[in-house]
């Protein structure tokens, strides 16, 4: 069996890793270099905290714990970063349900907060109400795309380099892709991983997804001595250690505010107010201005869900397409592999099956 993949996030690179395990010929396509999509401009928090109804909380913790499980499997996993998050203010109703669906939280105190946290300004907390989350976690997730790609290629993976154009289709089923420069790549399945541009590389509009292209504006500090090492989750701004001292930054407000005309330039006032917010509550971050700021496109579907597996209509054509890619990347490497090479989609993922947005 040959497959090709579209795409090499931590999606695309995750399939591609289980493939090879497997044993298929699998070849994956990326118009520029593993991560330079949506993967490398992702907060990166593994999570499962605000995911409703409970099939798509489920998932995301079964990909927290495929993240966790990726240490022991291969010895060693320097691309997530363990330590749990904190967040205030938390609503109690949101910690009553998350303890009913079994996931880690705990209520912890002002000084709790500070203690585990001693770099933050006391002054800039407020009342809370405080809480822990053991069990999340960030990753470095280019570096993972690039580890999973490295591990495919060492069972025998190929990646290259190249703009697809479209759907190769022979005798009513794809049969590969075609390249922009004209070449053309044959396969028996073609996976889709591409993302926010998971509609641009296909173009028979039939099969389309309903997706919406959400911006979200990152900020990446210089090295400051802060000391921080976890996940923070604010007010005023959404904070993790980003490696090398440095801090990676996010609100919620901030991208509400953006839309298809934003860039770099544009952001430029929003994300001095990201560092102004930093600052306050971390105040090692000192005079700093941002390094860098980042604008990121995140893939919706139309229910907020994701859209997996085989499109009807198409045989050998299937779609891995969801937000929360990074909590979700090495569990949907595992289970997008068994789905490609044994046909059925797991039961697992049948809430999110892509075929919900097509008629037969």
């Amino acid at each position: 069996m040959r497959v090709v993949i579209i795409g090499a996030g931590v999606v695309g690179t995750s399939v591609a890793f289980r493939l090879a395990e497997r044993g298929t010929r699998t070849i994956l396509v990326e118009e520029d270099r593993p991560g330079a999509g949506t993967t490398g401009t992702s907060f990166a928090w593994l999570n499962a905290r605000d995911k409703s109804p409970r099939a798509w909380h489920d998932l995301n913790v079964a990909g927290m714990q495929a993240h966790a499980a990726l240490r022991a499997e291969l010895g060693a996993a320097p691309w997530w970063h363990g330590g749990g998050a904190m967040a205030w203010p938390v609503a109690a109703a949101d910690v009553g349900r998350l303890r009913r669906w079994g996931y880690g939280v705990e209520e912890i105190s002002r000084e709790a907060t500070l203690a585990r946290e001693p770099g933050l300004a006391g002054a800039a907390l407020g009342d809370g109400p405080f809480a822990y989350f053991p069990d999340e976690a960030w990753l470095d997730a280019v570096v993972y795309a690039g580890a999973m790609l490295l591990r495919a290629e060492t069972l025998g993976a190929e990646f290259r380099r190249g703009s697809v154009e479209d759907l190769l289709v022979e005798d009513g089923r794809a049969a590969g892709i075609r390249l922009a420069d004209g070449g053309t790549i044959r396969a028996d399945t073609v996976v889709n991983c591409a993302g926010a541009r998971a509609n641009s590389v296909v173009r028979d509009s039939s099969l389309h997804l309903p997706l919406a292209r959400r911006r979200g504006l990152l900020v990446v500090t210089p090295p400051v001595a802060t000391g921080l090492s976890r996940v923070l989750h604010t007010p005023g701004v959404n904070v993790r250690p980003d490696g090398s001292g440095r801090l990676m930054l996010q609100a919620d407000a901030m991208d509400a505010a953006l839309d298809e005309t934003s860039t770099q330039a544009s952001v430029a006032a929003p994300a001095a107010l990201l560092m102004d917010e930093a600052r306050r509550l971390l105040p090692a971050v000192g005079n700093a201005a941002a390094e860098t700021a980042r604008i990121g496109v995140r893939p919706t579907t139309a229910d907020g869900l994701p859209a997996l597996g085989p499109v009807p209509g198409l045989p050998g054509y299937q779609v891995v397409v969801t937000h929360s890619a990074v909590t979700l990347g090495a569990h949907l490497g595992r289970l997008m592999a068994a789905t490609v090479t044994d046909g059925e989609l797991p039961a697992a993922l049948a809430p999110f099956a892509a075929a919900r947005f097509f008629k037969e």
